[in-house]
C-alpha cells in the first residue's frame, strides 16, 4: 500500500497544447526509450497516479502530466523511426498533435523491443515502464467516472490560458495505446469491456455526426457501418474510425443503387445474386462462364472438385423436405473442403496492391462491408470452414467476372494478421468480427448475437437455423422444418450452456412466466448484445445454462425496501424496439405472428410491488447503470459444491433512478432462475 500525507499532490506541471510531451534525445546510440534509468515505473501500481499528477488537475492537464512524468525522449533510433513512419499511418487522428506524437513514440518504441511474454515475467523496465503509464492513463479516467466528475477538452496553459480540444479524439489514442498493450501481452486493463460511460455521450456525439455526414458524402451504406460499430465492444464510437478508413479507398463505396436512402436501422438495398453466377428464373443452373471461372480457380488451388451451392441445394418451391435435408447438413461440406473461396462482385472490384502496407488494412473493411458478408449464412459457411481464400480485383485490371486471371486469391488469414500497433482501428474492428466468425468457438449466446447481428438481408427462418447450427443443434432434420420460433430458443441456449449477464437485460416478455427459461425471451435476437474483443480481463457476468433450463451465477443484490414502492422509485424498463436492425415487411410481420419483442404488461411491476418484501433486485454489473433484474425470492438450495443458492423468479426489467450504489451494503451471492420450484 502507497501512503502520501493529507493534502500533499506532486508539483503542477505548466504547458500549452503546442509544447512537446516528449524530453529531449540524450542518447545517440539505440533506442532512446529501451535504457534502464533511475526514475523508470518497473511495474503498474494504479496508486501511482496520485504521486505522478495532481489528480484535482483538468482533466487534459493530467493526462499531459502523465506524459511529461514518464520522461519518455525524442528516439532517432533508425529502427524506431522506420517503425513510427508505420505506427502513425495506424494511430488515431488527434488535433491535440503533441499528445498524438507522444503515443506514435511510445508504441513505436515499445514495438522495437522484444514483445515476448517471457520479458515481462522478468520484469524489462523499459518495456513495462510504457505500458504503466499508458495503464495511468486509464486509471485517470477510471477516477473521473467513479468520482463522478465529467471529463471535458479544456487545456489550462501558461498564464491561464485554455485550449479547447476534441476529447473523442484524445480518448480515442488512449484506447488504441491500451489495446496495443492487451495485444501484446502488456496488460494494464483488469476488465473485458471499457466502460461506455467514461466518455460524456454529449462530448462524442460531434464527432459521430461528422463522420455520419461523410459516409453518406461517400456513398457508404449508413447501415452496413452502423452494424459493424455495433458488433464492436465501444460501438457508436468506433463509427468515425471506420468511416476514416474508407477514405483512402474509393472502392469501398457502395455504389448498388439503393444505398443513398439508407439509414442507421434499415438497409434499402435488397440482396440479389452478387457473384453473377446463377440463373435466378432458373433455380439449380448456372452461368456456363462462370463454372468455367470457378473450375479455374479450383485448378489454382491443386482441387479437383467443386461444391456449389446454388446448384447442389434443392429450390424449396421444388421439394421443401429435399432441401431442409441439404440445409441440414449443408454446413459439413464446408468443414471438410480443402478450401472455402470467397467470391463477390464488390470484392472483385477492389483491386489488390502488392507492395502496398495498407493494402490488407482496406482489403479487411471490404470484407465486413461486401454484400456477402451480409447474408447469414455466409456466417456459418465461415464460421466451419478451415482454409479461406477471397478472391480480389488485380491491379490495373480491367473487371472481368468470367476471367479468371483478372483476379487476385489472397488467404484470409495473410488479410487478418497484423501486429495490433500498425493496425488501424477501422481494420482492427473489422478484423475482430471476422475472427470472431470465422474461428472463435462459440462459448457464450453473446457471441452468436454479435456474430448475426451485421446479416441484414437474412429471412427470419434462416436467422434461427443458423442460430442452431452455430450452437452446434442444427444438424436435427425437425429442426429444419420447425416454425416455432421459442423451440429454436430453448434448443439453442440450452446447447451453447452459457449467457453472460448483459444478455438477461432485454426487457421483453419471456418464455413462460415461471419455471424453465422463464428468464428468456421468445427470440434469441432480442437479447442485447455484449462484446468484448479488446481486452483479456475477466469477462464479468457469465452464467451457466443448466439442461433443466434453469440459468445462474453470481449478483450483487439487495432485498426490496418499502421506499422502493414510492411512485417512480422503479420503472418498467421499455427497450428501443428492434434497435440497430434492418426489418423489411416480412421480416417485421414475422416478428408479430411469433409474438417476439413483446413488452411485459405494467402490471407485472405493480404486482411485485405488492409482494415487496419478498422480492430483490439484481445488479448487472459494477457501473453506474439503472438497468435491474427484478426478481421474488423462493428460497434457497445447496449448490453442489456447497454453496448457498438463492432460488428466484425472473419478473422484469426495472430502471432505478437516481440511486447511490454501495456495493459493500449489498449481498454477492450465487442466484439461479428458471429452476421447477417456479422460477
Amino acid at each position: 500500500m502507497l501512503d502520501k500525507p493529507d493534502g500533499w499532490c506532486p508539483d503542477r506541471i505548466v504547458f500549452s497544447s503546442q509544447d512537446s510531451l516528449l524530453d529531449s534525445t540524450r542518447t545517440s546510440n539505440g533506442c532512446a526509450n529501451h535504457r534502464v534509468r533511475p526514475g523508470l515505473w518497473p511495474r503498474f501500481d494504479p496508486q501511482w497516479l496520485a504521486f505522478k499528477v495532481d489528480v484535482q488537475d483538468n482533466f487534459l492537464n493530467a493526462l499531459g502530466a502523465i506524459c511529461k512524468r514518464s520522461e519518455l525522449q525524442h528516439c532517432q533510433n533508425t529502427k524506431c523511426v522506420h517503425v513510427a513512419q508505420r505506427v502513425s499511418l495506424a494511430a488515431p487522428q488527434c488535433t491535440w498533435t503533441a499528445f498524438r506524437e507522444w503515443a506514435v513514440v511510445a508504441i513505436s518504441c515499445q514495438y522495437t523491443m522484444s514483445p515476448t511474454k517471457s520479458e515481462i515475467d522478468n520484469h524489462d523496465p523499459p518495456q513495462v515502464h510504457i505500458a504503466s503509464a499508458i495503464g495511468l492513463m486509464n486509471t485517470l479516467l477510471e477516477k473521473h467516472y467513479e468520482d463522478e466528475d465529467p471529463i471535458d477538452g479544456v487545456l489550462l496553459g501558461p498564464g491561464h490560458c485554455s485550449t479547447r480540444l476534441d476529447i473523442s479524439e484524445i480518448t480515442d489514442v488512449i484506447y488504441w495505446m491500451l489495446t496495443v498493450q492487451t495485444q501484446t501481452d502488456r496488460n494494464t486493463v483488469d476488465y473485458a469491456n471499457w466502460p461506455q460511460d467514461y466518455i460524456p455521450p454529449r462530448l462524442l456525439q460531434p464527432s459521430i455526426q461528422r463522420a455520419e455526414s461523410r459516409a453518406v458524402e461517400l456513398g457508404l451504406c449508413l447501415f452496413r457501418v452502423h452494424t459493424l460499430a455495433f458488433a464492436s465492444s465501444r460501438k457508436a464510437a468506433e463509427i468515425p474510425a471506420i468511416v476514416a478508413g474508407v477514405n483512402r479507398r474509393p472502392e469501398l463505396v457502395h455504389q448498388d443503387r439503393g444505398h443513398e436512402r439508407c439509414t442507421a436501422n434499415r438497409c434499402n438495398y435488397m440482396y440479389r445474386d452478387n457473384t453473377g453466377r446463377a440463373h435466378p428464373e432458373h433455380p439449380g443452373s448456372v452461368n456456363s462462364c462462370m463454372f468455367q471461372f470457378f473450375g479455374e480457380i479450383a485448378a489454382q488451388l491443386n482441387c479437383v472438385g467443386v461444391w456449389w451451392d446454388a446448384i447442389s441445394i434443392p429450390a424449396k418451391r421444388n421439394d421443401a423436405v429435399l432441401r431442409a435435408k441439404a440445409i441440414s447438413k449443408m454446413h459439413h461440406n464446408y468443414q471438410n473442403a480443402s478450401y472455402t473461396v470467397v467470391h463477390d462482385r464488390y470484392l472483385r472490384k477492389f483491386q489488390w496492391r502488392d507492395g502496398d502496407d495498407a493494402c490488407a488494412d482496406d482489403a479487411c473493411l471490404a470484407i465486413a462491408f461486401s454484400p456477402w458478408f451480409s447474408r447469414g449464412w455466409t456466417s456459418l459457411e465461415l464460421h466451419i470452414s478451415h482454409n479461406v481464400v477471397v478472391l480480389f480485383g488485380a491491379a490495373d485490371s480491367r473487371f472481368d467476372p468470367s476471367d479468371s486471371r483478372s483476379v487476385v486469391v489472397k488467404p484470409l488469414q495473410d488479410i487478418l494478421s497484423k501486429h495490433p500497433a500498425l493496425s488501424p482501428r477501422a481494420h482492427r474492428i473489422a478484423a475482430l468480427l471476422i475472427e470472431k466468425v470465422w474461428r472463435k468457438r462459440i462459448e457464450n449466446i453473446s457471441e452468436i448475437l454479435a456474430i448475426l447481428h451485421p446479416r441484414g438481408t437474412s429471412w427470419p427462418s434462416d436467422v434461427k437455423l443458423i442460430q442452431a447450427h452455430l450452437a452446434g443443434c442444427g444438424d436435427d432434420e425437425d429442426l429444419a422444418m420447425e416454425e416455432d420460433e421459442t423451440v429454436f430458443t430453448r434448443r439453442v441456449l440450452g446447447a451453447v450452456g452459457a449467457i453472460s449477464r448483459y444478455a438477461l437485460l432485454h426487457g421483453f416478455e419471456t418464455l413462460a412466466p415461471s419455471g424453465p427459461f422463464s428468464w428468456a425471451p421468445r427470440s434469441i435476437s432480442d437479447m442485447p448484445i455484449a462484446s468484448s474483443d479488446d481486452f483479456e480481463g475477466e469477462v464479468e457476468g457469465n452464467l451457466d445454462i443448466h439442461t433443466n433450463g434453469s440459468v445462474s451465477g453470481t449478483w450483487h443484490w439487495r432485498y426490496l425496501k418499502d421506499s422502493d414502492t414510492d411512485t417512480g422509485a422503479l420503472l418498467l424498463h421499455k427497450p428501443q424496439l428492434l434497435r440497430d436492425r434492418m426489418l423489411t415487411d416480412k421480416q417485421m410481420s414475422y416478428r408479430l405472428e411469433q409474438r417476439l419483442s413483446t413488452i411485459p404488461s405494467y402490471s407485472v411491476l405493480e404486482t411485485a410491488l405488492q409482494n415487496w418484501c419478498h422480492c430483490a433486485l439484481l445488479y448487472p454489473d459494477s457501473g453506474r447503470s439503472e438497468l435491474r433484474i427484478l426478481v421474488e425470492t423462493l428460497g434457497v438450495d445447496d449448490g453442489d459444491d456447497g454453496e448457498k443458492i438463492i432460488d428466484c423468479r425472473y419478473i422484469a426489467i426495472v430502471e432505478e433512478l437516481d440511486a447511490e450504489i454501495d456495493f459493500d451494503e449489498y449481498g454477492y451471492h450465487k442466484n439461479s432462475f428458471g429452476t421447477s420450484r417456479g422460477g
